[in-house]
C-alpha cells in the first residue's frame, strides 16, 4: 500500500512537471507565431532575413576621411543597407566579408534590433542532482 502511494506521488510530480513544460513550449510557439504574423502583415518592419528594423533611414557622418577603417566599413554597411536597400548577403558579397560582421555592424549602429538581448531570463535548473552515496571516502 505504501509503495503504491509513493508511486502515485511520483506520477503526480511527473505530470505536474510536464504540464509546466507544456505551458513553456506553448508560450514559445505562440511567440514564434506572433513573429510570423507580424512578418506577414507588417512586412515593412522586417528585413527579408527576418531581422526587425529599428530605423528606416541612416544618416552617417559627413566627414568619413578621418574615421578609422572599422568605422568606415560600418558606415558603408549601414549606408548600403538602409539607403541603397541591399540585403545582408549582397552587402557581405560586395564588401568581401561574412554575414556575421554585416549583422553586427547593423546592430551596433541601431538599424536592426538585437534578438540576442531578449528579456527572457536564463533557464535555471530547479532540481539538484541526486547524491547516490557511491562516493569512495578513503
Amino acid at each position: 500500500m505504501a509503495a503504491r502511494k509513493v508511486l502515485q506521488q511520483q506520477l503526480d510530480l511527473q505530470t505536474r512537471r510536464h504540464g509546466f513544460s507544456r505551458y513553456r513550449e506553448l508560450g514559445q510557439r505562440l511567440n514564434r507565431l506572433r513573429t510570423y504574423f507580424s512578418q506577414m502583415f507588417e512586412p515593412y518592419l522586417y528585413t527579408p532575413e527576418g531581422f526587425r528594423l529599428a530605423k528606416r533611414q541612416y544618416a552617417g557622418p559627413q566627414d568619413t576621411i578621418n574615421l578609422p577603417a572599422g568605422k568606415k566599413r560600418a558606415v558603408t554597411i549601414c549606408n548600403l543597407f538602409s539607403n541603397e536597400h541591399k540585403k545582408v548577403d549582397e552587402i557581405a558579397r560586395l564588401l568581401d566579408t561574412d554575414r556575421r560582421a554585416v549583422i553586427l555592424a547593423l546592430i551596433q549602429e541601431g538599424l536592426v534590433v538585437d534578438r540576442r538581448g531578449s528579456n527572457r531570463k536564463p533557464r535555471t535548473e530547479r532540481r539538484q542532482t541526486p547524491q547516490t552515496g557511491l562516493r569512495n571516502d578513503n
